[in-house]
């Protein structure tokens, strides 16, 4: 089978992927979102986007970009992983989030702002949930402006540097809002489905934001930890309803353990790896060559039920 990676900056990840695919017999190619082509891409059999939601943070129309190739291949039939609609729910947490909740899964009520008018029209909301609350980007990842705001004063300052000075550069997208959940561990859990089945899970070390501070976000780039992890049926099953909720073919699932039980904090269909994870980029192949992907079917659409 003829496999095409779509990607934006060439990372560890892509080739290492490509590697894989073609261990198993495939062929595979690196296609460069900038000089992409429907032609170019249409002649392969599958086309596998891997587009992270984090570009927002340094090219925000290639978000765009990326969701435009992925409606015209789907619109002639190329079968695309993960498609259209799971993308974006990978780049846009707000309407991910509204997904699960939709379809009952566990997730903190999720505000989208992008302008002080927003910001008013949801002050009663805010002011019943209290504080803490985070704050960060609607499209973004690996922890940039991810913000744990405990008080008025914290909120106000983060808004007027993010909404009003234009503290986010030159991203072009939405920020979102949340109450903040307390973990009953020391850390948090990333469970992967692919063809919704159990590919791997680890479990990452939360850390602090402040010096001094409390240890509450669970990031790589912010300096966690992570080792494997053995999941619970409880956790394959919160993560497999999250992934059907979004209709996508890859999802990593973040959660937490909260004193209300399991909670989705994010999901992420594009899942990132660096040097040292071969054992997870083989995974994710193993899976996606042992299901659906290879064979040509479409998963179904969002929301719907498998």
């Amino acid at each position: 089978m003829k496999i095409a990676i779509l990607h934006q900056r060439l990372e560890w990840a892509e080739p290492e992927i490509a590697r894989a695919l073609e261990r198993k017999g495939h062929t595979s190619t690196l296609v460069p979102l900038e000089v992409a082509s429907l032609d170019t891409l249409a002649r392969h059999d599958v086309v596998l986007n891997r587009v992270y939601a984090s570009v927002a943070n340094r090219c925000w129309p290639d978000i765009g970009r990326a969701l435009s190739w992925l409606a015209a291949l789907e619109a002639r039939g190329v079968r695309c992983v993960n498609n259209l609609q799971a993308s974006q729910a990978d780049y846009d947490k707000h309407l991910a989030a509204g997904l699960l909740a939709r379809q009952g899964v566990s997730t903190p009520p999720t505000l989208r702002l992008r302008h002080r008018a927003e910001v008013e029209a949801q002050a009663a909301t805010l002011a019943a949930w209290g504080w803490p609350r985070v704050l960060k980007r609607a499209t973004g990842g690996r922890g940039v402006d991810v913000r744990k705001l405990d008080n008025e004063a914290d909120w106000q300052a983060s808004l007027h540097l993010l909404l009003d000075q234009g503290g986010l550069g030159q991203y072009g997208g939405a920020l979102v809002v949340q109450p903040f959940l307390v973990s009953r561990r020391p850390h948090d859990l990333r469970i992967a489905i692919v063809n919704d089945q159990l590919a791997y899970a680890w479990r990452r070390s939360l850390v602090a934001t402040q010096a001094g501070g409390p240890a509450w976000l669970g990031s790589v780039s912010a300096g966690s930890t992570f080792e494997p992890h053995e999941p619970s049926p409880a956790e394959i099953a919160l993560a497999q309803r999250a992934t059907r909720a979004l209709g996508a073919d890859i999802n990593e699932v973040d959660m937490l353990d909260t004193p209300e039980g399991l909670t989705v904090i994010e999901n992420n269909p594009t899942p990132g790896y660096i040097e040292g994870d071969e054992i997870y980029v083989n995974g994710l192949v193993d899976a996606l060559a042992n299901g659906d992907v290879f064979k040509g079917k479409q998963p179904p659409s969002l929301g719907e039920a498998r």
